[in-house]
Formats: C-alpha cells, sequence, structure tokens
C-alpha cells in the first residue's frame, strides 16, 4: 500500500513538470508598408499591414535575407 501511495505521489509531482516543458519557436514575418514600399520584420503576425508572403522566418536575419531576396522592398 506504501509503494502505491509513494508511486502516486511522485506521479503527481512529474506530470505537471513534463507538461511545462514546451518549446517556443520564434517566427518573423515580413510586412510591407503599402505606401512607401518599405520592409519590417516583427515576431508577432500583425493584424495591419501588408504580411508579404515569403514564409515564416525563424530568425530575424532569415527574415532580413528572403526580403532582400525577394525584390519586393525598397533599400535605400
Amino acid at each position: 500500500m506504501r509503494k502505491l501511495i509513494l508511486a502516486g505521489a511522485i506521479a503527481a509531482v512529474a506530470v505537471p513538470a513534463l507538461a511545462q516543458t514546451t518549446i517556443v519557436e520564434e517566427r518573423w514575418y515580413v510586412i510591407q508598408e503599402p505606401q512607401t514600399k518599405r520592409c519590417t520584420y516583427v515576431s508577432e503576425r500583425p493584424s495591419t499591414g501588408v504580411v508579404l508572403d515569403l514564409g515564416i522566418f525563424r530568425t530575424r536575419a532569415e527574415a532580413e535575407l528572403g526580403a532582400r531576396n525577394s525584390k519586393v522592398c525598397v533599400y535605400d
């Protein structure tokens, strides 16, 4: 009986700890200002602006490279 109670106590502690090990991936989007054609890079999908269909990038550097390779954005 003690073993059963001990196993239940261990499970009660271990299960919540395992549930909190979620991996959060960062996502970067390329946003274009319609009037100026300039692009910005954001880590959250915005509700306003034009989200360019260049894909979802893992890092800001990848987003910048993707935007420069697409030749859609205007740079000085």
